[in-house]
């Protein structure tokens, strides 16, 4: 590429020289044009890489567009053992090849089902499944900052957060003059997820606050989301209408956070520049022991973060809705195949298993056998077992399984009953 500038630079000097030819002309013409399409050159996602387009598919091809949701590149071939421009089609001697001209790997289409992608936040969310941890870290009472749909009210907040001096614990206030005395304030104002996730990286990363590394180190915090294998989520063209598309709805999800990339891409370098010079500021105020509120306005922020945890919840959501439950993936599809109308499984007993092979819990056996026991009790004519009656009679269910002495008895009948006779009689 270097080679090809200094030309450049060398036949624009020549340009305006007498002695320049139409066919220096010609030469430079075709420079031109190859450095013009160097900077069209894009490098094509890998198998299970990122997801960048919102196009389901090419307007002009029809084919699932390699950059979006659908893409043969991301998620493997259409067709086993061919890819998507025909160069490759032979299992035995291009399979596992990457094709070079449109990039699919020449492989079994069932990785079109086990493949995941991902697609880029340009703003971090909490991870749905972890908002728990996070409402235990800092108290229900503000759980409402994690719930993107009241972000309007969110940004009229003026939450603060609060260490201990030992670092051993973090509390949210409602306002800077509410700040406890045996607490150090941080002064930058929380008004929405965006702004609770700097505070939160601010204490891990620069002040190394101990309970807030397992925010991080669970994942409670992502900056990108999995995207499912295409044949979990089908889309199709209508037959009848073939303008139209039949999509589930997880793929509208996936389509609305990659149309938010496109619109706040522009947004990210200035968001990281801004991040590093509001850790340095904060750092300094703390440093310098001035707890003014720095006036950042993290609002617009603080509302991209709350659209891209709105999806990011859809999502998750709709993998809930088609895994639990009768109807879900799992009871429907996997469990108790044999017995229909049937949402468990069934566990059966060897019949050859001898009785003292099993184990049952105290409480159970004790609960199955209550009744055969006080018969036994009662008709003992023995001295031993009047202090065990009356201790049955006068004891609390509960406190009866507890006594050793009692269930030393219990243990003793288990045997007469399984031996003797007369209990043949009692259990006919």
């Amino acid at each position: 590429m270097n080679c090809i500038n200094a030309y450049w630079e060398n036949f624009s000097k020549k340009r305006f020289s007498p002695n320049f030819s139409f066919r220096n002309n010609y030469f430079l013409a075709k420079i031109g044009e190859y450095l013009f399409l160097c900077e069209k050159i894009v490098e094509y996602p890998e198998l299970g890489g990122y997801c960048t387009s919102p196009n389901l598919f090419n307007k002009k091809t029809g084919q699932p567009d390699p950059f979006g949701i659908l893409s043969q590149s991301i998620f493997g071939p259409l067709n086993s053992y061919r890819c998507a421009c025909g160069s490759l089609k032979n299992k035995t001697l291009d399979g596992g090849q990457i094709c070079p001209k449109c990039h699919v790997m020449c492989a079994d289409n069932s990785l079109r089902l086990t493949t995941f992608g991902k697609i880029k936040l340009v703003a971090p969310v909490f991870k749905p499944t972890r908002k728990n941890e996070i409402i235990k870290l800092i108290g229900k009472t503000h759980k409402q900052i994690l719930d993107p749909k009241q972000s309007d009210s969110n940004a009229a907040l003026t939450k603060y957060m609060t260490v201990s001096p030992d670092k051993s614990e973090i509390r949210i206030v409602s306002s800077a003059d509410s700040c406890p005395s045996d607490m150090v304030l941080i002064p930058f104002r929380i008004s929405g997820i965006f702004s609770l996730i700097f505070i939160l990286k601010f204490l891990d990363d620069v002040l190394k606050v101990p309970c807030v590394k397992p925010v991080f180190e669970n994942k409670c915090i992502i900056d990108e989301i999995d995207v499912l294998p295409p044949d979990v989520r089908p889309v199709f063209k209508d037959p009848f209408k073939p303008d139209t598309l039949r999509f589930e709805e997880v793929n509208k999800f996936y389509v609305s956070l990659l149309n938010s990339n496109k619109r706040n891409k522009l947004f990210y370098p200035t968001l990281m520049e801004e991040h590093r010079a509001w850790c340095y500021e904060l750092g300094d105020k703390l440093h310098n022991k001035d707890f003014e509120d720095m006036n950042v306005n993290t609002i617009e922020y603080d509302q991209m973060s709350a659209f891209y945890q709105v999806y990011v919840d859809n999502i998750y959501n709709w993998c809930f809705e088609h895994i639990r439950g009768k109807e879900g993936i799992v009871r429907s599809t996997i469990l108790s195949r044999t017995l229909e109308f049937s949402g468990r499984t069934v566990v059966t007993v060897d019949p050859s298993v001898k009785p003292y092979q099993l184990k049952v819990p105290r409480e159970m056996l004790f609960t199955l056998w209550f009744p055969y026991f006080l018969h036994y009790l009662t008709t003992k004519n023995i001295m031993q077992y009047d202090e065990c009656i009356s201790k049955v009679v006068s004891k609390k269910y509960s406190e009866i399984r507890e006594d050793e002495e009692v269930f030393g008895h219990f243990l003793d009948f288990l045997k007469w009953f399984s031996t003797s006779e007369e209990a043949r009689k009692i259990d006919a």
